[in-house]
């Protein structure tokens, strides 16, 4: 009986596009909140620095292999998307991939991440209210905890035109809050307690889509470490390390690299085979948000294989894994590591965080 009200339950959610809880819709405050959701004004992308951002990816970008090494139930739509990609680098023309991506959160381009669509019904903008105004609850009280300078720098983080690109559902109060970065912002106050008292020679996204993660992470880490030098790396598809890339500041000085799967897998006879990251001569740190489930073994060996001089992972993910996804815990305890921290996400049901060492 359990498992069948839990599947209607899950059918409802899905049929309807309901974000966070069922019972929330019920909360008058989220439902007042609904009412201030509306459409960010349209952001101009530098040409340039949208130039640049392609030209990080366009020589190793290989739509074939990166199809093979996808999860299956996303192919079609990310077969579709990178074609778009493919075109504009082989003709060199960039105008109309340049306005996708000034009105990313309008299309279906980023499927698998985050994506609006350009209608929004209203059961999913009451839906997308009312878990704004939980998440931003919570959030709120964790705040009391935290560091008012620290809370400052993140609200400065998320509130410029280059994080807001795209043109996101946003929530107008006294800050102006992009409604999908709030996951994202508790996720990034976890990451800081680890980066304050450990330095990292590397840190590499994994998987961070729509790119809403890294900014808040290299702003927190540059406050931290004042002369320190780190790199960052970016690992994703070829239109989600654009998005990203176009997210961070260009005119912070970072050293910034991009590194696209199929340049770390192994490919024979047109199958995926095991590969491995780039050697780190130093401390590496590996984040990945809610994207192991749905990496296959032979890519997460791929991705938490260490190569460094020692290499730390911190996850935010699904707990109870459906038919079809990959048992990642399993998978990174079997690579040697060792999980120091573990705790359910006190933002979404179902979600850990949790913090592995080799």
């Amino acid at each position: 009986m359990f498992f069948k009200v839990k599947s209607l339950k899950k059918s409802i959610t899905q049929r309807l596009k309901i974000k966070g809880r069922i019972r929330s819709l019920f909360n008058i405050f989220g439902i007042l909140k609904s009412s201030k959701i509306q459409r960010m004004s349209l952001i101009k992308i530098n040409e340039k620095i949208f130039s640049r951002s392609i030209d990080f990816i366009s020589e190793d970008f290989d739509i074939e292999k990166e199809l093979l090494i996808a999860s299956p139930i996303w192919r079609p739509i990310l077969e579709i998307n990178l074609k778009n990609i493919k075109e504009s680098i082989e003709n060199k023309s960039y105008k109309n991939l340049k306005n996708l991506y000034e009105n990313l959160f309008l299309s279906d381009f980023m499927s698998g991440a985050v994506s609006h669509g350009k209608n929004i019904s209203w059961i999913t903008r009451l839906t997308l209210g009312t878990r704004f105004y939980y998440w931003k609850k919570q959030l709120n009280e964790i705040f009391l905890n935290k560091d008012s300078e620290i809370i400052s720098l993140i609200n400065k983080s998320i509130n410029t035109d280059i994080y807001n690109y795209g043109r996101p559902l946003i929530c107008q109060e006294s800050n102006r809050y992009n409604i999908e970065c709030l996951d994202e912002i508790y996720f990034s106050l976890f990451i800081f307690d680890i980066l304050s008292f450990k330095n990292f020679d590397e840190i590499l996204f994994l998987g961070d889509g729509a790119g809403l993660l890294a900014p808040i992470i290299i702003d927190l880490n540059h406050f931290l470490l004042k002369g320190f030098q780190c790199k960052y790396r970016i690992v994703d598809f070829c239109h989600f390390s654009i998005a990203t890339l176009l997210r961070i500041d260009a005119e912070k000085k970072i050293n910034l690299e991009v590194t696209l799967p199929e340049k770390i897998h192994q490919f024979h006879r047109g199958k995926l085979k095991p590969g491995k990251l780039p050697k780190c001569s130093g401390k590496r740190l590996i984040i990945n948000q809610d994207s192991f489930p749905e990496m296959s073994e032979i890519s997460l060996k791929t991705y938490l294989t260490n190569t460094a001089f020692s290499t730390d992972v911190i996850s935010y993910n699904q707990d109870n894994l459906e038919k079809g996804h990959s048992k990642y815990m399993d998978i990174i305890d079997n690579l040697g590591y060792e999980c120091s921290y573990i705790n359910y996400s006190t933002m979404r049901d179902n979600y850990i965080i949790s913090y592995h060492q080799i």
